[in-house]
Formats: C-alpha cells, structure tokens, sequence
C-alpha cells in the first residue's frame, strides 16, 4: 500500500477515511480469526464447553491467561503453541 510522502499534499477526508476503515476492517479480521482458532482448539482439544472455551481464548489473546485448568495432553500442547 502505497502512503503520501512529506512533500505530498495529504489525502482527501473521504480517502483517508476509506484507507483507514480498510485497515480496521483488516485489524478485526486478524483478531476475529485468532480468537476463531483459538476457540476451536479450545473445545476440541480441551472438551470445553464453547462460552468456556471463548473465554479462555479471549483471556489469552488479552494477556491474562486461561482460566481453568487444562486436564488432557492435547489441550497443553494446544494451549502452549496458541499461546506463542
């Protein structure tokens, strides 16, 4: 994507606007798509239930970590690679 110089005049409002609104759109994709794996991983391999699995997800994402305990192998190994 290519950004105005420092000797080039800025953006129309409605320009700028469009660019910006493409970059938050493509921020909640990230975001949405992180929290979405993470949430699958979460109740396939832990067995949670989906709210519970949300929240351990978004817990995460948030810097907080999970919040309950993991019992199985695989939702350890999901957990750790996740959290990475």
């Amino acid at each position: 994507m290519k950004f105005e110089r420092h000797h080039e005049p800025l953006l129309p409002r409605a320009a700028f606007l469009r660019r910006f609104l493409g970059h938050v759109c493509s921020a909640a994709a990230i975001v949405l798509g992180s929290l979405a794996i993470g949430i699958l991983g979460y109740h396939l391999f832990e067995g949670l239930d989906w709210i519970d699995a949300l929240l351990n997800a978004a817990m995460l994402l948030g810097g907080m970590g999970p919040v309950g305990e993991l019992h199985s192998v695989a939702g350890k190994l999901f957990a750790s690679a996740y959290a990475l």
